[in-house]
């Protein structure tokens, strides 16, 4: 889940810990299942003829959370931004921006409220089937073509949520490594800015509403049934490792032979999508492969990647031959 960094910075103070206190307390619950639900104890009606943040405001609404969280938000899309921001002025009953403003610097247990309306984590188990059935039948097999029998097979899952992307692709390659006549040792890392998202992944429980997301044998393979929902078994829980990390500023992880970062560049401004592509080249071995969103594309790299399947944008990684 991206765009926002959750974790109080180092050396914050009093005032930065008071907010995240709060943020944590309301998020409180680490390893349950979440459904993630902003609600105002008014329960008003949503106001009509809400405002819609000016250039000038949503400056001073992303110095307010950069002051509080110490993370720049400047180069996401401010659409976006807006939108959610709108949003959260709804379920308030501020319909004046400038109101709005005036309420977070009163009311410093907002900005944690605010995080949360600014989270993106949608997600879930074998999102668009087409995708991993085409690595099981295309990709996997050309990556471990000829591949030495002490090669670690390496995975990095960025803006990874609540860990379903990740767990979807260390099923695909268990299933993938019994029928290979070596067992490859397998790592996955999987990242986020969310650290009690994180929390949920490393935990792998899950409603019972995953049960329309699989088919009936992976459930009962990689599932055990847990009141209210399911937990995956603890061999696939122990194939991926979730810390996490910030992909614009952290060092990314290397030596990888897939990448998959899905729906992560779409709220970015160009700029930094340009730049993102660019760490993602350096983080694969030579034909190692990318996988992004049907919504997201490598933008004019043409030198860095070529294109394997262009609908559903998986790319391999170009890198000009040791002279």
């Amino acid at each position: 889940m991206y765009p926002l960094f959750v974790n109080p910075p180092p050396g914050g103070t009093g005032k930065h810990r008071k907010i995240f206190t709060a943020f944590h307390r309301q998020r409180s619950g680490e390893g349950c299942i979440v459904t993630k639900r902003i609600t105002d104890k008014r329960r008003r009606p949503r106001p009509a003829g809400l405002a819609t943040p000016t250039t000038s405001e949503l400056t001073l609404i992303l110095g307010l959370l950069h002051k509080a969280t110490g993370h720049d938000l400047s180069h996401y899309k401010k659409n976006s931004l807006s939108r959610r921001i709108k949003h959260r002025m709804g379920q308030l009953n501020i319909k004046k921006v400038d109101e709005y403003l005036h309420y977070l610097q009163e009311h410093s247990e907002e900005l944690p409220q605010l995080f949360l309306a600014l989270l993106i984590n949608v997600t879930h188990l074998f999102r668009d089937p087409e995708v991993f059935a085409l690595l099981q039948a295309e990709i996997l097999p050309q990556l471990f073509d000829q591949r030495p029998e002490d090669a670690t097979f390496r995975v990095w899952v960025a803006g990874c949520a609540t860990g379903e992307e990740a767990y979807s692709i260390a099923i695909l390659l268990h299933e993938f490594r019994k029928a290979l006549p070596h067992r490859y040792t397998i790592q996955i890392y999987a990242t986020d800015l969310d650290d009690h998202a994180i929390a949920i992944a490393r935990a792998g429980r899950y409603p019972a509403t995953i049960a329309q997301e699989l088919s009936a044998e992976r459930l009962r393979l990689y599932f055990v049934e847990e009141e209210n929902g399911y937990r995956i078994i603890q061999e696939i829980r122990e194939m991926v490792v979730f810390t996490v990390q910030n992909i614009i500023t952290d060092p990314p992880l290397t030596a990888l032979d897939l990448l998959s970062c899905r729906n992560v560049l779409i709220y970015l401004e160009p700029s930094l999508q340009h730049q993102l592509i660019s760490i993602f080249h350096y983080a694969l071995k030579p034909n190692g492969v990318l996988l992004l969103s049907p919504s997201e594309s490598i933008g004019n790299h043409p030198d860095l990647f070529s294109v394997i399947n262009r609908r559903w944008k998986l790319y391999r990684a170009r890198h000009p031959a040791a002279p």
